[in-house]
């Protein structure tokens, strides 16, 4: 069978196999596919598990997969690899762009990464709980930030119900309660540095 006669649904599987080996390098060199050739193109412009991985640090880019992603769960990675990268020619305003997309879009978010320390302060900060229900995952990097996020009582946990594991690395936890709200939570997985 010659790759031109794939059915659709294989090409996709193709491509998203082809995005998660690039997501480690942070790369969007992915995109090529859909330069191919015209069904190459509407499959991937139509295939929205293919748009739903985030991790650009171009504000643009990151428009035009939230809007090819459709209604699709959004996976949401920015890692401290991304820092050595391309972080030293991204600003604060086109951090708090991006911050901004994405949490706009917080009834789709699933799974969320964000080890740049002062992109995850700025999200955790703004993150409506209540507007966020699919996360499953949650992980924040706060090494290097000028001031750990502070846990306090008044985040809502108990609106988080799918979520299974649970990073945040340090931060501050006000005491009594420790974090209200995860005692009746499915929880899976706890990693939290304490900066007391």
């Amino acid at each position: 069978m010659y790759i031109n006669q794939f059915p659709e649904e294989m090409l996709v599987r193709i491509f998203c196999a082809l995005r998660d080996m690039h997501i480690a390098s942070r790369s969007t060199h992915w995109i090529v596919v859909t330069h191919v050739c015209r069904s190459w193109r509407q499959a991937a412009l139509e295939a929205a598990q293919l748009w739903a991985h985030i991790y650009s640090l171009n504000a643009a880019c990151v428009q035009a997969f939230v809007l090819r992603s459709e209604q699709a769960p959004l996976d949401i990675f920015y890692s401290d690899t991304l820092i050595s990268l391309s972080l030293s020619s991204c600003s604060l305003q086109d951090i708090t762009k991006i911050t901004d997309l994405l949490l706009a879009q917080s009834c789709r978010l699933r799974y969320v990464q964000i080890q740049i320390p002062r992109m995850a302060r700025l999200f955790f900060m703004r993150l409506r709980t209540e507007d966020a229900p699919l996360i499953s995952s949650l992980e924040f990097g706060f090494v290097g930030a000028a001031r750990n996020p502070i846990l306090h009582p008044g985040f809502r946990w108990q609106d988080l119900q799918h979520l299974r594991s649970l990073a945040l690395s340090p931060c501050t936890v006000v005491i009594p309660g420790v974090i209200p709200g995860l005692s009746r939570s499915l929880l899976r997985s706890l990693s939290v540095k304490f900066s007391l």
